[in-house]
């Protein structure tokens, strides 16, 4: 067996330790506990919606909503319903296989650790994954977080893999490649994301070139898992559509006139002459009407952004139904940790900064895209993974070594 397959396989059964399955185990008990406490998990907007498409998938009308939309969500997550539609398991199912999803995310993220820093920060990081109160809950909502976030983090983790490696680790790259395609077609912002990561995996790279040659693989299986639904969405609109034809409302809905920078498709005033139209034709009215009416208030958009970086970024729910004094305490008192951690981390681990600044790029895309569309802290659910990567170093350096050393991050 070639010397590469033995190191992958080697850092495989290493991942899969006793310490990290017993975290998983961990991570497991408050998702499923949420799963069974939160009745079906479709109390928001956007559940019902996956939901209805997952059925009429199962029907036989095809990934289509009730009013007729053929583009308007992304195809990955209602299908995963429709399989527990289809089989008779229904949505129960389908969220307790969400529990496992979500506590799954321990793996990729001890992996990142130990790559980058040390296999005490790994298992720190992947503790701290485990606790973590709102990956519990929205492992119970019928809602893309769980799913995307496993996604991007095994995404990240193939390519830090890969960049890390000397020669060309394909299963790293394939690992990560169809990660990032399987992700896009989860969640559609992150469409731009590789482009955003490019100058990152330029220097985490061992080398310019075998970086980019590197990059370029990822990008290319990303792109090729997005071709079937773009073929379809050409078929449907006569249009190439890699994400959805949703981007028009939503930028509606965060820079129109009734924005507040949080969600509010419910109360957004209606453009009649574009619902009157085609998909294509509608998102295509809403979009210009929104970036025309950013451009028309200036000061007060540049407010909006500022407003969506705060709820992106708060500590504390947004929602005024979550803003009670318990959820606002444990969400609160673990987000700083996070955060507080993760900048200790970057402060010790500061000499190597280039190995491990690539787990900051995908905060920086989500924090800046929601600066232009609605900011909520469900949508920075899926980079907090790598900001506790940063924080299971900095508990780990604050605490100190111990015997035998596992502390100082790598300079390889």
């Amino acid at each position: 067996m070639p010397k590469k397959r033995v190191d992958i396989l080697a850092e495989v059964e290493q991942l899969l330790d006793a310490p990290v399955m017993i975290v998983f185990a961990i991570a497991l008990v408050p998702r499923l506990a949420r799963v069974f406490a939160l009745n079906d998990g479709l109390q928001w907007p956007d559940a019902r919606g996956y939901n209805e498409i997952a059925l009429n998938l199962v029907s036989g009308r095809g990934l289509v909503s009730n009013s007729g939309a053929m583009i308007a969500r992304a195809p990955l997550y209602p299908v995963y319903l429709a399989f527990f539609h289809w089989s008779g398991m229904g949505i129960q199912a389908a969220r307790m296989v969400q529990a496992f999803i979500s506590a799954a995310v321990v793996f990729p993220v001890a992996y990142l650790g130990d790559r980058l820093f040390s296999r005490r920060a790994g298992r720190a990081a992947a503790l701290m994954v485990a606790a973590c109160p709102t990956a519990s809950y929205f492992a119970g909502t019928v809602l893309t977080e769980s799913l995307y976030t496993l996604l991007l983090a095994c995404a990240m983790a193939g390519l830090v893999a890969a960049l890390e490696s000397p020669s060309y680790s394909a299963p790293w790259l394939l690992l990560s490649g169809l990660c990032f395609g399987l992700g896009a077609l989860t969640r559609p912002s992150q469409l731009l994301l590789l482009p955003f990561l490019l100058p990152f995996a330029l220097i985490a790279g061992k080398a310019v070139r075998p970086a980019l040659a590197k990059w370029v693989l990822v990008a290319g299986l990303s792109t090729l898992c997005l071709l079937p639904w773009a073929v379809r969405n050409y078929r449907a609109c006569g249009h190439v559509v890699f994400g959805t034809l949703k981007t028009g409302e939503s930028l509606w809905e965060a820079l129109g006139p009734s924005a507040d920078g949080g969600p509010g498709m419910d109360r957004m005033p209606r453009i009649e002459r574009a619902d009157e139209a085609d998909e294509w034709r509608r998102d295509r009215i809403y979009r210009r009407e929104a970036l025309s009416h950013a451009r028309q208030h200036p000061w007060r958009t540049a407010r909006l952004a500022v407003v969506k970086a705060l709820r992106f970024w708060n500590v504390v729910p947004n929602a005024p139904g979550y803003r009670g004094a318990v959820p606002c305490l444990i969400i609160g008192f673990y987000t700083l940790l996070v955060y507080g951690n993760a900048a200790v981390g970057c402060i010790a681990a500061r000499r190597d900064w280039r190995r491990w600044v690539i787990l900051l790029a995908p905060a920086l895309y989500f924090g800046l895209l929601h600066s232009v569309f609605v900011g909520s802290i469900r949508y920075r659910e899926p980079v907090m993974p790598f900001l506790t990567v940063l924080a299971g170093y900095g508990i780990v350096h604050l605490m100190g070594p111990r015997k035998g050393g596992d502390c100082a991050a790598p300079s390889g």
